[in-house]
């Protein structure tokens, strides 16, 4: 049977290994995440949540009214001559 795939913290781990094996004075980890859309990842959202209960809401809030206002912008446009 084959072997279940690593997970990132396996391969953050693997790669902080093979440094200090390649690098032993300089030990380098990089970590990037992006994300696109008018609300934070979920994950993100329950950070916010877990400090600041009503943080989560608020945010949705302001996205939900930010979109409320493109859409009449965009409306606006197209009614205009």
């Amino acid at each position: 049977m084959g072997e279940a795939p690593e997970t990132s913290e396996q391969k953050s781990f693997a790669l902080e290994e093979k440094s200090q094996d390649y690098f032993s004075a300089n030990n380098l980890v990089i970590h990037g995440q992006v994300h696109r859309g008018p609300l934070p990842p979920p994950d993100d959202l329950l950070k916010y949540g877990a400090a600041f209960s009503e943080l989560p809401g608020t945010i949705v809030s302001m996205a939900t009214k930010e979109q409320d206002h493109r859409h009449q912008t965009d409306t606006m446009v197209l009614v205009l001559p």
